[in-house]
């Protein structure tokens, strides 16, 4: 959705955000009484609207304008005010006509319907009230897409054009600070990483915090964006930033020693001294150290786990394309406030959507090859969103491989809609997400490894792996998320094995 944004309120702009119940006719009459005149040629219409989206209106000896606009797809009405008495007079419209209160935008962000979240969202980036940030952080985990999407574009805005937050403090900083979920506070930095190449003081203030943030994965973002933005005056900070949390929790054992020669290389950059040539270096060690600072700065190399690593912790998650799947849907698909659901099981859905996907890694002792590469799913795909298990089967629900392949032909058969187990590459995109991450939850160790996947899928690395279709040039089925050395591993295993869960990709196509 691309959103409208008003000038700041100044002594010149001001913006105000009708309640829902507020009417044309009303504002019409209102602004008539006090002399103001529509301008007939600064209308819009959509078609299929009876309302208008844009009118204009002047008052020309006051040099005043006041412009209406109407949103269709969130249903918000708001006014921009201009001129010398700008601020008077939108206080005095909005005490004559119907306005939102903070506390009404808040109900409406608490709401269950995606519409009313949408619009409460919309409302909360107009007011620019830096205490309605925690409401729209949590917006991040909703379940439809939409609301998902339209958090993170008023986030982003408020984070590089919102005046500053009451009380004085910075609202890019404010906003990081604001969300106790510190899967938001990565998300937050890397969105600043990506879209503002240019270092600021405001994104400098960010990286300070972010260098002591309590989540281990937050420090690590900032201190490579700390060398990527070459933010010389936290060369303190980068020395002091632990790299791992209490409890053995942080980077892998393998990725920890590539944290500290991370920190080097951002001391090395940040004091100025150049690289070396790609010539001049001959040792494997020269080589990794280069290519660590040639990643930090985004100009990697080659593409190897390092690289993979850094850009799943520099770069944000993409924009999930709003809506639900694309027809034609099965009939027994129910879309519901947390998702999807096959109606006769109860069985809860993730739809993974068209869109680029880091797969693959190189680390030593892999069991099976898989490249570092990027792949598309044609048009997404349904997958169920935890293991399967028959309808009231308790604790983990086992098979070998004939045996799941025969639980997808009956339940195919049975439902009328292809039920079939995912290939590699559709089990890694479904529990890795788009961003490369070597975890479903992130990018090392942490105390909740239950955690779902960007795209909704939880239930990884619990027991012994999931049957895939894919086969290994020896013929055997391929297993995934038998390891705990990410989600890129993959394992030959016999087919008769036992332990191991399957979960299905439901075919959106009723042939069968």
């Amino acid at each position: 959705m691309t959103l409208h944004w008003p000038a700041e309120r100044s002594p010149r702009a001001a913006v105000v955000v009708l309640a829902p119940e507020a009417r044309l006719a009303a504002l019409e009459a209102l602004l008539a009484s006090e002399g103001w005149t529509r301008e007939p040629d600064r209308a819009a219409m959509n078609a299929g609207q009876s309302e208008p989206v844009f009118v204009s209106w002047s008052l020309p000896e006051r040099d005043g304008e006041i412009d209406y606009t109407f949103e269709p797809e969130t249903g918000v009405r708001f006014l921009e005010v201009r001129g010398p008495d700008a601020l008077a007079h939108a206080d005095a419209l909005g005490r004559n006509l119907p306005a939102v209160t903070r506390s009404g935008v808040e109900r409406l962000l608490r709401a269950t319907a995606p519409d009313e979240v949408r619009q409460g969202l919309r409302m909360a980036g107009l007011l620019r009230d830096g205490s309605l940030a925690r409401g729209v952080l949590a917006q991040l985990e909703h379940a439809d897409p939409s609301v998902r999407e339209l958090a993170r574009e008023i986030l982003e805005h408020a984070l590089t054009e919102m005046a500053p937050a009451r009380g004085g403090m910075d609202d890019a900083l404010a906003l990081f600070l604001a969300t106790p979920d510190p899967r938001t506070r990565r998300q937050i930095l890397r969105w600043l990483g990506k879209d503002h190449p240019a270092l600021t003081a405001r994104i400098e203030q960010v990286l300070e915090a972010a260098l002591e943030d309590p989540d281990w994965e937050v420090r690590a973002t900032a201190l490579l964006l700390t060398g990527r933005y070459g933010a010389r005056r936290l060369a303190g900070g980068v020395r002091s930033c632990r790299l791992s949390n209490e409890g053995g929790l942080g980077p892998t054992r393998h990725d920890a020693p590539l944290f500290e020669t991370a920190r080097r290389a951002v001391l090395h950059l940040l004091a100025g001294q150049p690289l070396p040539s790609e010539s001049a270096v001959t040792l494997p060690a020269q080589r990794e150290q280069l290519q660590v600072a040639r990643c930090i700065l985004g100009n990697p190399v080659a593409r190897d786990h390092v690289f993979l690593l850094f850009q799943a912790l520099t770069e944000p998650l993409p924009p999930t394309p709003a809506g639900p799947p694309p027809p034609p849907l099965p009939r027994t698909l129910l879309a519901t406030p947390e998702g999807y659901r096959f109606e006769p099981l109860a069985l809860p859905l993730a739809w993974v959507p068209p869109l680029p996907h880091w797969l693959g890694d190189e680390q030593p002792g892999m069991a099976v090859p898989n490249p570092i590469r990027r792949v598309t799913p044609p048009a997404g795909f349904l997958i169920t969103a935890t293991w399967f298990s028959p309808p009231q089967q308790e604790g983990p629900f086992h098979l070998t491989f004939e045996q799941a392949e025969t639980w997808a032909a009956t339940l195919s058969q049975r439902f009328g809609v292809r039920f079939r187990l995912p290939t590699a590459d559709e089990w890694e995109m479904a529990a890795r997400g788009p961003d490369g991450r070597l975890f479903p939850w992130g990018n090392g160790m942490e105390s909740s490894p239950g955690a779902t996947s960007p795209w909704g899928c939880g239930d990884l690395f619990r027991f012994g792996g999931e049957w895939t279709r894919a086969v290994t040039e020896a013929g055997g089925p391929v297993v995934c998320g038998s390891s705990r050395r990410g989600c890129a591993w993959r394992a030959q295993v016999e087919p008769t094995r036992t332990g191991v869960g399957v979960r299905f990709v439901v075919e959106r196509s009723v042939s069968l």
